[in-house]
């Protein structure tokens, strides 16, 4: 939930190739929820009813209601889901298991890091824009150009000193 009250019913391909027929059964279904009328019902039939395809790395979500609410009292809440699908070979070994929701009560519900860390990113990100607010400045001057110069037989040119001895000088 990460510091939200929506529980969330979330299907998602993790492996590396295209699922299809995405099927998934939740006995007994999930009870709607009094805020939430007609949407936990929505998102079981169309998982019933088979997802066409889920891409690699996709993921759905709905939501099946506030969490407090969907685990409010202290009875199991322990539902068999079985996920079937196609995948580039053919059907995949369907995938059974229970889930206990009860198990999520109490549960600590705050996502990771802190403000601290947001006030620490904002101030690097503040120090980076003046920097990068420099050198723009910097680029949009006009370059700085030198001419070559000679004073006492040393020619000076774009910060280069040439040096020569004395009796190689041309007095010219």
């Amino acid at each position: 939930m990460k510091q939200g009250t929506l529980l969330q019913i979330v299907v998602a391909n993790s492996g590396p190739t295209m699922a299809q027929n995405v099927q998934v059964i939740i006995d007994p279904p999930l009870q709607p929820e009094a805020q939430f009328p007609g949407a936990v019902e929505a998102a079981q039939r169309r998982l019933a009813e088979g997802i066409r395809s889920l891409a690699p790395g996709r993921r759905i979500e709905w939501s099946a209601g506030r969490g407090f609410d969907v685990l409010g009292d202290d009875s199991p809440h322990v539902h068999k889901i079985t996920v079937t699908a196609d995948g580039p070979h053919g059907p995949i070994t369907p995938l059974v298991f229970e889930v206990n929701l009860s198990d999520w009560r109490e549960g600590r519900d705050a996502p990771d890091g802190s403000l601290h860390l947001v006030r620490t990113s904002i101030t690097d990100l503040t120090k980076e824009l003046k920097r990068a607010g420099e050198r723009a400045a910097r680029a949009s001057q006009p370059p700085m150009v030198l001419e070559p110069r000679t004073v006492d037989g040393t020619t000076h040119s774009d910060g280069i000193v040439i040096l020569q001895p004395a009796n190689e000088r041309s007095d010219s």
